[in-house]
């Protein structure tokens, strides 16, 4: 099997089918003698692993958590203060039972899709254009009056300033983009606790009804918008319900980092997948937006993926998206 750095490893967990992930935690439990798994496995992995980590693995529910602690391993890891060495463990461990099911292709149908998860993820790298976006929602999270008036190409609508949304206007291409910032306040925050249990933050018709009302008023411009966060669900849940013709004039759509639940019901999540029109915006090291990850082919167009860091915080800003503004 190929080696695998960290965020490679990362997406290969994320990616995993529900069979496939089912197939790692069997592995997992063979490793720990408690069945067996498939005749030709040897009974002890090829190199030490923790039982500790097969453990954890065998325990996790889905392959997001086990995401999450992959990055929470490095830190530890990577910190001078903390007594840990993740020799080993998690990540060890799951590239040690990934290679086991690669090794195991030939012997029956049920395998052979793990082939998938070895190829060149997206390759995709940001534009300018993709970094102007970025800085354009990062324009809403600042006060109204504190607001650049121009970015780029980009001039601020001022009339159409709101708490959360700012609309910028390009004249000589005849477009208009809508940005959307995400959690910045408490009620922002209770609006995340709500996208937790329902993945809807109860904002979403406001929002719809600013973006109808700009296409009203400026019927011969073309119209694209982008959300971080909170504001990235926010304008998924709008789009994929899409009960406005209206919306049909937003022909791009930029989500940065956007916030889901894998305790949900993830069909809004496939539909958006599915539209063309969306971009995706990921790092792999996000935990509110890990789960999305497992969604996305591998060959979809329009998907970056960002550098994880040891920074939670980091994984899930902005700031990874506009740093070449």
């Amino acid at each position: 099997m190929p080696k695998r750095s960290l965020p490679e490893t990362t997406l290969d967990v994320l990616r995993l089918s529900e069979n496939q992930w089912a197939q790692l935690k069997g592995v997992a439990r063979h490793f720990l003698g408690e069945h067996t798994f498939h005749a030709s496995l040897p009974k002890y992995p090829p190199t030490k692993l923790k039982p500790s980590a097969l453990r954890q693995i065998v325990e996790v529910d889905s392959p997001s958590p086990l995401a999450a602690l992959l990055h929470v391993e490095e830190a530890a890891h990577t910190d001078p203060l903390v007594d840990y060495h993740k020799g080993g463990g998690l990540q060890e461990t799951t590239v040690g039972l990934l290679s086991s099911l690669w090794n195991l292709i030939g012997f029956g149908p049920e395998f052979a899709q793990i082939y998938d998860h070895f190829s060149d993820y997206s390759k995709q790298k940001m534009t300018e254009l993709d970094h102007v976006y970025a800085e354009l929602v990062h324009q809403s999270y600042q006060p109204i009056d504190k607001r650049a008036k121009t970015v780029h190409d980009w001039t601020r609508m001022g009339d159409y300033d709101t708490d959360k949304l700012s609309s910028w206007q390009n004249e000589e291409d005849q477009r208009i983009h809508v940005a959307l910032k995400g959690t910045s306040g408490f009620s922002d925050l209770m609006s995340d606790v709500s996208v937790l249990g329902t993945n809807r933050s109860g904002h979403e018709q406001e929002i719809q009804d600013y973006l109808i009302k700009l296409v009203e008023t400026f019927p011969d411009y073309s119209f694209d918008v982008s959300g971080h966060s909170l504001g990235a669900r926010e304008l998924l849940n709008i789009f994929v319900d899409d009960t406005n013709p209206l919306l049909e004039q937003f022909d791009r759509i930029n989500l940065f980092n956007v916030g889901t639940t894998p305790t949900h019901n993830l069909d809004d999540s496939r539909e958006a997948v599915a539209d063309e029109r969306i971009h995706f915006y990921l790092n792999s090291g996000d935990l509110l937006s890990n789960t999305f990850l497992s969604l996305i082919p591998s060959d979809r167009d329009n998907v970056i993926w960002s550098k994880p860091s040891h920074s939670a915080w980091y994984n899930h800003s902005l700031g990874q998206w506009t740093e070449s503004v």
